[in-house]
């Protein structure tokens, strides 16, 4: 396991996925082919990937006390994953998400947010910060504004002691502060949006420039374009296009 640290900064939770052949229409029924439960969000797939090649990492999470935060646990437990970042809350719930999804492959999501974006600084220790080279934040971890003071005081440390941020906004990005957002983006070295986020992260700057030329004059030193084909692009603030790289094992 190679030592150098990444820290996953996500909430994790249930995705229940519903598998039918057509979407009704608005108040009419239809049926469901198959549904099954698994552990989820953006910060366990990151982890999952990063444990296949050999990367320590860890996530920090906070789970409800309740049947699916147990399920989370014995999840993180059976597969050997760092724990040490994970809190339990009591007497609050744990988050899930609804997944449909039809034979073309289309998916729509509900997500029940619960307490898996709660955050404390001391959920990181000192000693994780000095040996933390990255950190993966997640745009699903900025929703709650009651966070956004402690977030940034753990990104300034981690950047100080040399480590660099790797910003994935996600779906949910359209939910978070602008300021929250251009805080972030101010001490991000690698940005991973799709184009739907491109145009979010651009409303947030409020700029009439390019964004992603924005983002190079304002911190941003990579940007790594997510495409639904699963095929990336990567650019610096030197060219538009450094090249094209697939990347299904990290979207799997």
């Amino acid at each position: 396991m190679i030592e150098n640290q990444v820290l996953i900064i996500g909430g994790i939770i249930v995705d229940k996925y519903v598998l039918i052949d057509k979407y009704p229409k608005q108040g009419q029924d239809g049926f469901i082919k198959e549904s099954f439960n698994k552990i989820g969000g953006c910060s366990i797939n990151v982890a999952y990937t990063l444990k296949n090649l050999g990367i320590r990492s860890s996530v920090v999470s906070a789970i409800g006390d309740d049947s699916k935060g147990q399920m989370i646990n014995n999840y993180l437990e059976t597969n050997e994953f760092d724990t040490q970042n994970i809190r339990t809350i009591p007497n609050k719930l744990s988050g899930y998400c609804i997944t449909l999804l039809d034979e073309t492959g289309e998916r729509t999501f509900l997500t029940y947010k619960g307490c898996e974006d709660f955050f404390e600084i001391d959920m990181v220790n000192e000693t994780q910060i000095k040996r933390t080279n990255y950190v993966y934040l997640t745009g699903y971890y900025l929703v709650n504004r009651d966070y956004h003071k402690d977030i940034i005081e753990l990104m300034d440390k981690i950047v100080i002691s040399g480590g660099k941020i790797i910003f994935d906004p996600g779906p949910l990005i359209e939910y978070v502060d602008s300021n929250m957002i251009l805080d972030v983006l101010k001490r991000t070295y690698i940005l991973t949006p799709n184009k739907v986020e491109l145009n979010i992260l651009k409303n947030s700057a409020n700029t009439s420039m390019d964004f992603k030329k924005w983002a190079f004059e304002n911190g941003v030193s990579f940007i790594i374009e997510k495409s639904i084909l699963v095929f990336a692009e990567f650019f610096n603030m030197f060219n538009s296009t450094l090249l094209g790289v697939n990347i299904y094992v990290l979207l799997r």
